[in-house]
C-alpha cells in the first residue's frame, strides 16, 4: 500500500506533485489539529504588519473539511494540472510553475478586496481548469448524469452545477478571470497584435528548473503535445456537490 501511494505521487510531474502533496498534507494536518487553522489563512494585515509572509502561500494549500468536497478538489487538481504539465507544458516546468505563480498572485489581488477570500485553493484549481479548457477546447467531457459536451464549456458547466446545488461560485468565477487574463496575455494578445508575451517566464525562474530559454515541443498544440480526442477519467457520478 505504501509503495503504491509513493509510486503514484512520484509519477506526477514536478509542479503538480508539489501542489497535490502540499494541498493534501496541509488539509490533513489542519483537520487533525496539528497545524492551527488561524495560522494559515490569508490576512493582509498579518502579512504586512507582522511579516507572516507564509500566508501568501498557505491560502492555496488548504481544501477545507475532510469529505467529498476535499476528494473532488484533490482529484480535479491532480487531473487538470497533470494534463497541462504533461501536455502543453511538457519539458517546460518553469513555464508551468510561472503559470501557477501568476494566477496565485492575481487571486491574492482579489483577496485584498474580497474579505471572504481567506483560502483560494478553489480559485487556483478553477484557473488551471479554465486554462486547460482553452488549450484543449475540443476534447469530449462526460459530466454528471451522462451529460456530454466539449471541454471548452467545462468551467461554466462546473459553476452552473455549483449554483444548482445551492452554491455561489464567486471564488471559482474569479479563478476563471485569472485564468483568462493569463491565457489572453500569453497566447491571444501576442498572436493577434504581434506583440511580445508580457507574461514570459523570467530567466531566473527558468534557471531554477534548468529549463533552456527555447524549448521545442512536439505536437500540434502551441508549445505542447497533441491532445487526445477524449478526456479520460471524467465519468463522474451524480448527486455530489463539487464546489
Amino acid at each position: 500500500m505504501d509503495n503504491a501511494v509513493t509510486n503514484f505521487i512520484r509519477s506526477m510531474p514536478l509542479v503538480t506533485r508539489f501542489l497535490f502533496v502540499g494541498c493534501g498534507l496541509t488539509t490533513l494536518l489542519v483537520n487533525f489539529g496539528l497545524i492551527p487553522f488561524a495560522s494559515i489563512y490569508f490576512s493582509p494585515s498579518l502579512i504586512f504588519k507582522s511579516f507572516e509572509i507564509w500566508r501568501l502561500v498557505t491560502p492555496f494549500l488548504f481544501m477545507g473539511k475532510l469529505g467529498l468536497d476535499f476528494l473532488f478538489l484533490l482529484y480535479f487538481l491532480y487531473k487538470y494540472s497533470t494534463m497541462l504539465e504533461t501536455g502543453t507544458f511538457i519539458n517546460r516546468q518553469a513555464d508551468y510553475f510561472y503559470l501557477v505563480l501568476v494566477n496565485s498572485i492575481l487571486l491574492l489581488v482579489f483577496g485584498l478586496v474580497i474579505p471572504s477570500f481567506i483560502f483560494m485553493t478553489k480559485g487556483l484549481i478553477m484557473s488551471i481548469m479554465y486554462i486547460w479548457s482553452r488549450y484543449y477546447p475540443e476534447m469530449d467531457v462526460t459530466f454528471f448524469f451522462g451529460m456530454k459536451f466539449k471541454s471548452i464549456y467545462l468551467p461554466w458547466v462546473f459553476m452552473g452545477f455549483n449554483i444548482l446545488m445551492g452554491g455561489l461560485p464567486i471564488m471559482e468565477f474569479c479563478g476563471v478571470i485569472c485564468g483568462h487574463v493569463y491565457y489572453y496575455i500569453s497566447e491571444i494578445y501576442p498572436e493577434a497584435y504581434r506583440k511580445p508575451n508580457y507574461l514570459a517566464t523570467p530567466s531566473f525562474i527558468k534557471g531554477l528548473f534548468n529549463q533552456p530559454d527555447q524549448v521545442v515541443a512536439a505536437g500540434g498544440v502551441r508549445g505542447g503535445a497533441q491532445p487526445p480526442q477524449r478526456a479520460q477519467g471524467h465519468q463522474w457520478g451524480g448527486g455530489n456537490r463539487l464546489g
